[in-house]
């Protein structure tokens, strides 16, 4: 979150995501407007997944409906307006549509507002003009809404459109507003993307986003009663763990103990295997976008795939824990002139990538019971993505150790594979740990 003059400004739908002081617009999804589009059942199924995510989360929701007057009363705007979209010549030919009380006026029938739920009427194209919805908004607080339904390109533009003119930021959820007709639609979003102010989003997106911002999703038993701050006084950290394998189920309970806000991103979220999680598990993509630190856990022929589904991670730190292991994890598949962390950043441009986590086995990555201290060593190119990967590790009971820029994972990449030798193929085991002798 972007801070100014004593301000708070957000980048990111993660960051505008606040149950407190965003709502929900429903945007016409009415009878006989849904019927109209050619894609009206899945835009509905997908309002539908939003209203009932952000009823569990506790955001306010708003629901608009489109009135026609009568012909005698309807004016010279609405009477243009109405022989362009029925495609007639004279008002003579205009056919009474949406009239209040008529079948074709009401919400589609999945849609069943609550009695905390608000239906307001309008007759613009704007929800903010002849409704009270401004005021409404403004006096329980909210800046943010989450705009959804019909259509994108004929009344949704204009509601973004003068919402940031009022000073609201609208959020699109981009594949649950509808369109007439689609390249108009699409034109209308490219043109909002272009004009700054808004952010677009996804319904999987954003309902895996309130989804984490509800307790009830967190298990209460297992949250610390006293969370510890990290190396940055007063600072918990946002952690996605990208694969819930041994690696991932390891350090995601370790930092969750330890305080921090923890989420997990898997290819499918509703697999069985991952009931037993002990924080909420959603999609690749919505667990890095609302995280500050995106934490790798995958093996390396699902690396690749899995950060392209985390989306853009550009300004993100991510924690590579990854060794570039053959199949057989005999060698490293790349090496020596390269490193996986180095093709990692490649894959994510603009990610602050640290090489780290990679040099010991899970059954010891969370205070590790030995003799002495281990060491961890952490290589990148960006000293403040650094300093927060030195903190998170030092947390787990390590010695961290600077080894210098992302070049230097050619050398701790093959220094992974030592341990990995060691346990698995000498006859180690897994209880050992690499330490870092100094003379006194």
């Amino acid at each position: 979150m972007e801070t100014a003059f004593g301000l708070s400004i957000p980048r990111t739908v993660a960051e505008a995501s606040d149950p407190q002081r965003m709502a929900l617009l429903v945007y016409d999804m009415q009878v006989g407007v849904v019927s109209q589009i050619a894609n009206g059942a899945e835009i509905t199924a997908r309002v539908v997944t939003l209203v009932q995510a952000a009823r569990v989360a506790g955001v306010r929701i708003v629901y608009t409906r489109h009135m026609f007057l009568p012909k005698a009363m309807a004016g010279v705007c609405a009477l243009r307006t109405a022989m362009a979209w029925q495609r007639v010549n004279t008002v003579a030919e205009v056919r009474p549509f949406l009239l209040r009380d008529s079948a074709g006026f009401e919400l589609v029938p999945e849609l069943a507002p609550t009695p905390d739920e608000l239906v307001l009427d309008k007759i613009s194209m704007s929800a903010f003009v002849g409704t009270p919805l401004d005021i409404v908004l403004r006096d329980c607080g909210i800046d943010t809404f989450a705009v959804t339904g019909v259509a994108t390109e004929v009344g949704i533009e204009p509601t973004v459109r003068h919402s940031l003119d009022l000073g609201y930021l609208p959020l699109i959820v981009a594949d649950a507003c509808g369109a007439g007709d689609q390249e108009a639609a699409d034109r209308a979003l490219a043109t909002l993307a272009f004009a700054g102010g808004s952010l677009q989003t996804t319904t999987a997106a954003l309902s895996d986003l309130l989804q984490a911002a509800n307790p009830k999703s967190h298990d209460p038993a297992a949250a610390p009663s006293a969370p510890r701050a990290s190396h940055r006084e007063g600072t918990l950290m946002k952690i996605a763990i990208i694969g819930a394998g041994l690696v991932g189920s390891t350090l995601g309970p370790a930092w969750r103990r330890r305080g921090h806000d923890v989420a997990y991103g898997v290819p499918q979220p509703d697999a069985a295997k991952y009931a037993s999680l002990d924080a909420p598990v959603m999609t690749n993509r919505a667990a890095a976008l609302s995280a500050e630190v995106v934490v790798l856990c995958t093996p390396w022929q699902a690396t690749r795939q899995a950060i392209a589904d985390c989306g853009d991670l550009s300004g993100k730190v991510v924690i590579d824990c990854t060794n570039p292991l053959t199949p057989d994890a005999a060698s490293l598949a790349v090496g020596h002139t390269t490193s996986g962390a180095e093709q990692i950043a490649g894959w994510a441009p603009g990610a602050r990538v640290c090489k780290a986590m990679n040099q010991i086995g899970a059954p010891m990555m969370d205070a590790p019971k030995l003799p002495g201290t281990p060491v961890m060593f952490v290589c990148g190119d960006d000293a403040a993505a650094k300093d927060v990967v030195d903190g998170l590790v030092a947390e787990l009971g390590f010695e961290v150790v600077d080894a210098g820029d992302l070049a230097l994972a050619r050398l701790l990449e093959p220094y992974g594979l030592i341990w990995i030798h060691l346990a698995f193929r000498r006859g180690f085991g897994t209880g050992f740990a690499f330490g870092l002798l100094r003379t006194a």
